[in-house]
């Protein structure tokens, strides 16, 4: 087996059998499909036409947690080559899993991120970039566009659209379960760790899908508030600046978890959640210095 395409799903069975319909259109035919399903009372049924397909193994889990199911993915592929997406794509490019495998033929590569347009958006490919994403890689992925169009290195890769070797993802941890839920950070801090003993991630924009970005199911079933960030999230942005942030750049991570937070737009223009904000925030602090604290909670085999 080449490629493990590896599926974390709660609650979305009809973006998830599009999903799986467009892998199943691939002309590469050395894959699998692995879903794990967090959906309440969920089972192999619940894919349709598709639950007895040789291609796709069904896995169910009560553990609420896009990690913890990305972990799981780990332990059942058999692939040499993982590859993250989310329960909820487009994929219109019948090449899409040989653009991300191709790489694989350079050993030095162990990794590859992949170009996710957001349907929400209307994304389209841009060629152009901030200059800061030029920076040390330890930082510039924070201003590198997803969506850019052109070949080159990065540090970090969006979980919806990423590939690694299995070996690599083993050798470093997987994911680190501590991001609870669908956390913010969780995709960086595995990246990070993935390139800083491995070398930079090479991002293909051929390797092209779209996200539909459902706002029923997935990580948004565990929102709890529709202008306040749901607090695994808040948790896992601090918990990463905490752990794994490089402590020359560590003020402005701490910045960057601000501005998405608390300094956005919407929580500005509505003074009435500013106590609410201030609260989640101190209550998460005290969570991330917890789990730093505990230490990792990494894949095992």
């Amino acid at each position: 087996m080449k490629v493990s395409v590896i599926i974390p799903t709660i609650n979305r069975y009809d973006d998830l059998k599009e999903s799986i319909k467009c892998l199943l259109k691939q002309d590469f035919k050395e894959f699998e499909i692995i879903i794990i399903d967090q959906t309440e009372g969920g089972d192999s049924n619940s894919l349709g036409e598709y639950h007895k397909n040789e291609l796709i193994k069904y896995y169910r889990s009560d553990i609420k947690s896009a990690s913890a199911s990305r972990n799981i993915g780990i332990g059942i592929a058999e692939g040499v080559v993982l590859l993250f997406i989310d329960d909820d794509v487009i994929i219109e490019d019948k090449k899409f899993l040989q653009n991300h495998f191709r790489h694989y033929a350079d050993e030095l590569i162990h990794g590859v991120v992949g170009c996710p347009l957001e349907k929400q958006l209307n994304q389209k490919v841009r060629y152009e970039r901030h200059w800061m994403s030029y920076r040390d890689q330890e930082v510039a992925w924070l201003y590198f566009p997803s969506n850019y169009g052109c070949n080159t290195y990065v540090a970090v890769g969006r979980s919806n659209n990423l590939s690694v070797r299995r070996t690599s993802a083993i050798e470093v941890g997987g994911m680190d379960e501590n991001y609870e839920r669908g956390a913010h950070r969780e995709e960086a801090d595995f990246c990070l760790r993935l390139t800083r003993k491995f070398g930079p991630l090479f991002f293909d924009p051929n390797a092209r899908l779209i996200h539909v970005g459902n706002k029923q199911g997935g990580i948004r079933s565990w929102n709890d508030s529709q202008f306040v960030k749901a607090e695994h999230n808040v948790v896992g942005a601090i918990y990463f600046d905490l752990k794994i942030a490089h402590l020359k750049y560590k003020l402005e991570f701490h910045l960057a978890t601000l501005r998405y937070f608390v300094l956005n737009k919407v929580i500005l223009s509505r003074p009435g959640l500013y106590l609410i904000v201030l609260k989640r925030l101190i209550k998460s602090y005290k969570i991330a210095r917890g789990n730093l604290k505990n230490g990792a909670i990494n894949f095992k085999s």
